[in-house]
């Protein structure tokens, strides 16, 4: 870090009144922990070029690192001020919203850059918020342009899948779904969400297979170790359970969901010391 600000400085020295480059400090500052010079970095930034928009999110990421919410949200109106569709911007406020549980004004943003561009992406996000607020018809509009694209849009037909699943039209999810595995049948998503609708039906060993069937083709996907650990759990086979989990916590230490299953699992069996330290 210190090689990386001095560099930095050098060139600041050079040209002082680039902002990008105070931009760069400011991001090199923030990762070693010095946030009173990150900010003010970042501040030099927005004072050297108050038009860019890459200087204001850059603004509004200190912030948020920080922990300064109203902060953040007042960066990033200056930068949807300045380029209202702008998409970064856009993405960066929904997330925001999400983040802080204005979930409602998420769709705004998201819908912008939907409508305003002809990236996949764009709607597939749209799509996932709409399936996060229970608006499945709403989900399934968006994605059917795209899973009937002749081009093949990545991830559209799962995505619509999971949308008609929610819906309750288990028949047209499965059918999608197989027409996935029809032509990868080692797709990810698709295995996954394969196993949760058998699990839905009551078919417990089937989904259990199915998920088996994933992590084989999948040993590094956290979701499928972590889908794998519930079903041995329901199961009740604990040893089998506990080793699943602990593949997800290797995978990505970071996911809390695994943890609590682990507590769980170790009191079911009586071994309250380990459960004590794994809730915590």
């Amino acid at each position: 870090f210190d090689e990386a600000i001095a560099s930095v400085e050098e060139a600041i020295r050079l040209d002082p009144n680039r902002s990008t480059t105070f931009t760069q400090k400011g991001l090199i500052e923030l990762v070693s922990g010095r946030r009173e010079e990150a900010e003010a970095a970042f501040n030099e930034a927005v004072e050297l070029a108050p038009e860019s928009i890459d200087a204001h999110l850059a603004l509004a990421t200190y912030y948020w690192a920080a922990g300064r919410a109203p902060e953040t949200e007042q960066a990033l109106r200056t930068a949807l001020k300045l380029q209202p569709d702008h998409a970064g911007a856009n993405r960066a406020m929904a997330a925001f919203a999400l983040a802080t549980g204005k979930t409602a004004d998420a769709e705004q943003y998201l819908k912008r850059i939907a409508d305003g561009t002809s990236e996949p992406g764009s709607v597939l996000a749209l799509a996932d918020y709409y399936l996060l607020t229970g608006r499945n018809k709403d989900a399934i509009e968006r994605l059917t342009p795209l899973a009937d694209d002749k081009r093949g849009v990545p991830g559209a037909k799962q995505q619509l899948a999971r949308a008609y699943a929610a819906s309750g039209d288990r028949k047209k999810a499965d059918e999608l779904i197989d027409q996935i595995l029809v032509s990868d049948d080692t797709n990810l998503e698709a295995q996954l969400l394969k196993s949760q609708m058998l699990l839905d039906e009551g078919k417990r060993e089937e989904s259990l297979s199915v998920a088996k069937e994933t992590v084989e083709a999948h040993p590094t996907s956290a979701e499928a170790q972590f889908t794998l650990g519930r079903l041995y759990s329901m199961r009740g086979d604990a040893i089998a359970a506990e080793t699943a989990f602990r593949e997800v916590l290797k995978i990505n230490p970071r996911i809390a969901a695994a943890q609590v299953e682990l507590a769980r699992l170790q009191l079911s069996v009586g071994n309250t010391k380990d459960s004590v330290l794994s809730a915590e």
